[in-house]
């Protein structure tokens, strides 16, 4: 839920450049989230998700994002 609500305040950034999620209990349905916020977003530069439980459909969805 957390990270849902973070993905639609990111398509909305225009400042923000460096986004650390680590360890923050993202799971597939945050990164698919992201994954779509990312595709609009052109101000952040490096995300970490890092130890987060992201099963297969998010982390292709976050690899499409960054195609």
């Amino acid at each position: 839920v957390g990270a849902v609500a973070l993905a639609k305040a990111l398509t909305k950034n225009s400042t923000l450049t460096v986004l650390s999620l680590w360890q923050n209990h993202v799971g597939t349905r945050g990164a698919v989230a992201l994954a779509a916020a990312l595709k609009s977003n052109t101000t952040l530069q490096m995300i970490n998700l890092w130890q987060n439980s992201i099963e297969a459909e998010g982390i292709v969805a976050l690899a499409d994002a960054l195609k």
